[in-house]
């Protein structure tokens, strides 16, 4: 990971300070902000992003039990997605995380 961080390590605690914030005041997923956000002011690939945005993704007062249902569901989903985000061209999954956070945002601009 040292060729990702470089001298660049206070923007990235500046990032997760930021997507933090966000997450944490509007519920949700701190993803929306650091994926962009790695992929656009800090350049690294898109896999890469969606990567790490997956590893410091976390929830607070969840039932345990709860986790270890969607965390069975979430391996498996992540070493197949993995394998799907490595096969498709990252400006094809830049599109795609673009139509599903502007779907989810008319979603809720229009729904109740």
């Amino acid at each position: 990971m040292e060729q990702f961080t470089g001298n660049m390590w206070w923007g990235y605690i500046l990032l997760g300070l930021v997507s933090g914030i966000i997450s944490g005041t509007l519920g949700v997923g701190a993803g929306i902000v650091l994926v962009p956000s790695m992929v656009f002011f800090f350049t690294l690939p898109q896999i890469v992003a969606q990567g790490v945005s997956l590893g410091v993704n976390h929830e607070i007062n969840i039932d345990f039990a709860l986790i270890a249902f969607i965390a069975i569901g979430g391996v498996a989903g992540a070493l197949f997605g993995a394998q799907i985000a490595d096969w498709v061209p990252g400006l094809i999954l830049r599109r795609i995380f673009a139509i599903l956070i502007i779907f989810a945002g008319i979603k809720m601009l229009l729904g109740r």
